[in-house]
């Protein structure tokens, strides 16, 4: 295992930038990009990561690169929003979004050499993301997970997804903890 140092921090589902701050505070962080496909969001994390270190990418991550459909959770903090039509808190109307094929973008972006943490909450796109990843041997870039599962909240639920996942032997953060 390397050690902790370099760390690339890249946050997929950044909301208002609460997890970034908690690694930030947590780790020595050298780089973070931050994904965040939501406008009114985004627009938030412009004004308050204001951190020569960090990227912020108005974009959803996601198996390919291109636009598509996202539905947004509408009223309070805004942290259901989902890639997933039907996710449980979401609105039935979609807004267009881009999205960054993250197996690609993670190989293109991050170095080996470096201690690369990867923190997926992304409200059940993990489902059809984390095998693209694995495919994609991602997991030979990652030395640190963050994850949460959204489990029966979105119609697309894997539990062979999920066991697939905790069977690897990776390093895991369950993600709900640090927030």
């Amino acid at each position: 295992m390397k050690e902790e140092k370099n760390i690339h921090f890249v946050d997929c589902g950044g909301n208002v930038g609460q997890s970034t701050k908690w690694v930030l505070s947590h780790y020595d962080v050298a780089k973070v990009d931050i994904f965040e496909p939501l406008e009114y969001n985004f627009k938030i994390l412009q004004k308050s990561m204001l951190d020569q270190r960090i990227n912020i990418h108005c974009k959803a991550v996601w198996v390919t690169d291109g636009v598509i459909d996202f539905y947004p959770q509408d009223f309070g903090k805004r942290v259901s929003s989902s890639l997933i039509k039907g996710k449980y808190n979401t609105s039935s109307i979609p807004v267009r979004v881009q999205t960054v094929d993250l197996a690609k973008w993670i190989i293109l972006n991050t170095s080996k050499n470096h201690y690369n943490i990867l923190k997926l909450d992304i409200e059940g796109a993990e489902y059809d993301l984390l095998p693209k990843l694995f495919k994609n041997n991602i997991d030979q870039y990652i030395d640190e997970w963050f994850i949460e599962f959204h489990g029966t909240k979105t119609p697309n639920y894997n539990k062979s997804v999920e066991e697939d996942f905790y069977n690897r032997g990776l390093k895991i953060k369950e993600w709900s903890f640090c927030e």
